[in-house]
């Protein structure tokens, strides 16, 4: 099943909660990878959201009030940040970037977002490869940096698939998964979700065996 459109309305039913979590369920609920840096995230709470919204509207509920903000940098996934400071009162502004669609943390660039696209698909390509960590009947939101040469380092989960042994084998496949060598100024860690098929998410194993054919 393809990930609904960001136009779309999907009902919601979040509680109140730290904004990490919340945004886990709301990545689960509509379908999207949430890519954001977990220092972001981080001592933020979020409102509940109950009802019937786009993407686009149940995140920017989500992060009322967080002085937090989010963008789509592709069709399925988005991104949170927290946008540049203004200067102090009587120092003069640096030079900022010029905004764009693709920011991630302050990245405008497309670079960046194909990038980060180029990552996750690599990530499941590596997972569907084995029997044991093949995605789609779980869900982990894994954390990793990605070293300038390209190669994962330090993966780590955030929860659990309920399988210690399958959770040992995912963190083994990640670590050290060579990738392309990221953007300089790459916000990391990266965190990507992982999500049970069903319920609007696409299989993600079926997705990479036809990608690669």
């Amino acid at each position: 099943m393809p990930v609904p459109a960001l136009s779309e309305t999907i009902r919601f039913d979040i509680p109140a909660q730290p904004l990490p979590e919340a945004v886990q369920a709301f990545g689960a609920a509509s379908g999207l990878s949430v890519l954001a840096q977990s220092s972001v995230l981080r001592g933020h709470r979020s409102a509940g959201l109950h009802g019937a919204y786009t993407p686009r509207q149940a995140i920017g509920m989500l992060l009322s009030g967080t002085n937090l903000m989010a963008r789509f940098p592709g069709g399925d996934a988005v991104a949170i940040y927290r946008p540049a400071q203004p200067a102090a009162p009587g120092r003069p502004a640096g030079p900022r970037p010029a905004p764009g669609p693709y920011g991630v943390d302050g990245i405008d660039t497309p670079q960046a977002a194909i990038y980060v696209g180029q990552v996750q698909r690599r990530v499941i390509d590596a997972l569907c490869r084995n029997t044991a960590a093949r995605p789609g009947a779980y869900r982990m939101a894994l954390r990793f940096h990605i070293a300038p040469s390209g190669a994962i380092a330090a993966p780590r989960r955030a929860g659990s698939t309920g399988d210690a042994a399958r959770d040992a084998v995912i963190l083994d496949i990640l670590d050290g998964l060579p990738l392309d060598p990221p953007p300089p100024s790459l916000p990391q860690p990266i965190t990507l979700l992982l999500r049970p098929d069903g319920a609007g998410v696409p299989d993600d194993c079926a997705s990479a065996i036809a990608g690669g054919r």
